[in-house]
């Protein structure tokens, strides 16, 4: 298999990835204003990814919430992020801004993680005031106990993100699926080669090396 016209190089103009993330956060978006969200506070690495483009300690970030992605109803988002890890999320298109992320999971904090989740909890509660007035509901994906009820605190209703992000992911443009042809063409060459080179008495380091 392959996919016509590509050639596997973030270099090339196809496929066109600023216009991609414009539109993935536009699908997402658009499902927060058809429910009357007043945003949404994304922590899970995959859905930070779609609705912004940044991808910074995804893997990490999976295991102890370290950054996370407030996504107005219009507008960019405003990511929070360990300091000096958001590298050139302004350039992406999709932020507007970026903060130091008070790290407020056990992990980082031990016992100060209320402290730390208040702190946190007021920024948001900033962000749904400047972006949304007085619409206090916002959508989240993964949080933790301590941000939960800062939160609450702030006044504001949690509602489930997962819903209105996987609405949004159904429909793909044209540069998603390039995206995916060219995805499916790296997996295919490098399956491909291995098996070309399947030998008895060849090591697993030897593999991995192709």
């Amino acid at each position: 298999r392959s996919a016509p016209g590509m050639i596997l190089s973030e270099l090339e103009p196809q496929p066109d990835m600023a216009r991609m993330r414009a539109y993935r956060l536009e699908r997402f978006q658009a499902e927060l204003r058809k429910r009357d969200l007043g945003g949404a506070l994304l922590f899970d690495s995959v859905n930070i990814r779609y609705a912004s483009g940044t991808r910074n300690g995804a893997i990490f970030n999976l295991h102890t919430p370290s950054r996370a992605l407030f996504v107005p109803p219009e507008g960019k988002g405003v990511l929070y992020d360990q300091a000096g890890w958001a590298g050139s999320a302004l350039a992406l298109g999709t932020i507007g801004d970026v903060h130091d992320m008070p790290t407020f999971s056990y992990f980082y904090s031990a016992e100060r993680g209320n402290e730390h989740a208040e702190r946190m909890a007021a920024m948001v509660a900033g962000e749904l005031k400047r972006h949304a007035g007085e619409n206090r509901r916002l959508a989240v994906d993964r949080i933790e106990a301590p941000l939960i009820n800062a939160l609450a605190g702030q006044g504001i209703a949690l509602t489930d993100a997962q819903g209105p992000i996987e609405r949004a992911r159904i429909v793909k443009s044209d540069d998603e699926i390039a995206c995916i042809l060219t995805s499916i063409t790296v997996a295919e060459t490098g399956i491909a080669r291995i098996q070309e080179a399947l030998r008895p008495g060849v090591t697993e380091n030897e593999m991995f090396a192709i």
